[in-house]
């Protein structure tokens, strides 16, 4: 950006001679701004000198280089308000251990000559790194100064309660989001299909929102919008399966005589192997020249007949049972190894121990994207749990909303926490239960029925009751 902004301000510029003069590029820019960060961290590093402050940092991955940028709040000068600036960006080269951030927490504070007898506290995630009892980030600043109080961020810790909670359901919220956004994105024509689909249900064309894992206040909205354009997608992804199913069924109807387990090309061509007629009977006869006898294998009706191999033969290969028709098969006189059998149709052959599976047996049964999309729109419970959880999820939006905002609200953490479980525990706990006593002095476990709310009067929300009363009917 530097060495092309000389040139960007004389065009942009062109009747202003101080813009004509201007020469200031990469090395000039980094001395500038250089300089000016010194005499800010100068300014910062006097207040945290004279009054109390706290640390926050967090880890950035960039590169081979993991950044931790030191945020730091202080009083003001008329202690009516804290100030929030970024005293210096690190970078750690090294694993990101407990004690190496603290000596590199420690190494930038006595760079700038500050000590720990001011610090009040100790922001971070909920990592084990930052707040483990013995080798976490906060054990060590409390042998600088016990009186750091480590505060954990809120917002992660509802996250973990609200995921915890998420995992008892039968479908993945995330995943789902996930797929049907992936599954549109850098696709004009999919997205042009499914405006054609939301045109035809009668429903606004609108775009599929994407998720981010990390970005909690957008899956609420992400779930919404979905729930709005759900029989669109729904009747858009039978469209986009259609035709692969029918190619689908015309392989499976043609291969359904086939074996379960085929006898690989190489083997297959160094011997024949006989199948077993359906009428319960299968011969062979050996040549007078081969080495090895076959043994047939069992028919559908669990009979077999076996003829004696001349005084050569050595080894006995057993073949595989087809499940229709008859058939036999004279081996060559230079036949020399016979393959494994398959199961038969009526599962009296036995495989071979030694035989693995085939690997396109084992992918076939993963279900594709738009297949996954598909079976989980078609799903009746699944949409209940969406349901479910679109009139649950603001709960914990209103929370985040308050617990992220930029001003100091040290004072409300605990207020808004209780508001959020009291919100929660009254859409399956009496209110007798509740009534006169402290939210987390109430007993909600299930050794304790008598607390509980009956299935009918269970807080679900109107559109999750509504639908659930629709199915049932």
């Amino acid at each position: 950006m530097f060495d092309t902004a000389t040139k960007c301000f004389k065009q942009m510029f062109p009747d202003s001679p101080i813009a004509q003069k201007y020469s200031c590029s990469r090395t000039k820019s980094r001395v500038m701004v250089e300089e000016l960060a010194r005499d800010t961290q100068t300014d910062i590093s006097g207040k945290m000198k004279a009054r109390p402050f706290s640390v926050a940092t967090d880890g950035s991955n960039e590169g081979n280089e993991k950044f931790f940028p030191i945020n730091v709040n202080v009083l003001s000068n008329d202690g009516l308000s804290v100030e929030k600036h970024l005293l210096s960006f690190p970078s750690l080269h090294a694993d990101a251990t407990g004690e190496k951030k603290i000596k590199l927490l420690d190494g930038e504070l006595k760079k700038h000559d500050i000590g720990w007898e001011k610090c009040m506290a100790m922001g971070s995630d909920n990592a084990s790194v930052m707040t483990g009892k013995h080798k976490g980030v906060i054990a060590y600043c409390h042998k600088k100064n016990k009186d750091i109080f480590m505060a954990g961020c809120p917002c992660h810790l509802l996250h973990l309660a609200a995921e915890k909670g998420a995992k008892e359901l039968e479908v993945s919220i995330e995943d789902m989001l996930i797929d049907v956004y992936y599954y549109l994105d850098k696709s004009t024509k999919r997205k042009q299909a499914l405006q054609a689909f939301q045109t035809l249900c009668g429903e606004e064309q609108r775009k599929i929102l994407k998720h981010g894992s990390t970005r909690w206040l957008s899956m609420g909205k992400c779930l919404e919008r979905l729930l709005q354009q759900w029989e669109p997608l729904t009747e858009f992804f039978k469209s986009e399966l259609e035709p692969k199913s029918k190619g689908k069924t015309t392989s499976a109807s043609s291969t359904s005589s086939a074996n379960d387990l085929p006898v690989p090309s190489s083997v297959s061509k160094k011997a024949t192997v006989p199948s077993a007629s359906s009428s319960g009977t299968s011969s062979k006869q050996p040549s007078s020249g081969s080495k090895k006898a076959t043994v047939p294998s069992a028919s559908s009706s669990g009979t077999s007949s076996k003829q004696p191999s001349s005084s050569r033969s050595k080894k006995a290969p057993v073949p595989s049972a087809s499940s229709s028709g008859t058939s036999s098969k004279q081996p060559s006189s230079g036949s020399k190894k016979a393959t494994a059998p398959s199961t038969s149709s009526s599962g009296t052959g036995r495989p071979n121990s030694n035989k693995q599976p085939s690997t396109e047996a084992a992918t076939s049964k993963k279900l594709t994207r738009p297949e996954r999309v598909l079976d989980t729109l078609q799903s009746r419970t699944k949409k209940l749990y969406f349901l479910f959880l679109n009139n649950v999820i603001p709960e914990f939006d209103s929370a985040n909303v308050t617990l992220q905002r930029e001003d100091p609200i040290i004072h409300q953490v605990r207020p808004v926490v209780l508001k959020l479980l009291k919100s929660l525990l009254v859409r399956f706990v009496k209110p007798s239960a509740m009534l006169g006593k402290s939210v987390l002095s109430v007993n909600y476990s299930t050794s304790s029925p008598a607390s509980l709310k009956s299935d009918i009067d269970l807080v679900i929300g109107h559109g999750a009751r509504s639908y659930l009363w629709l199915i049932q009917c």
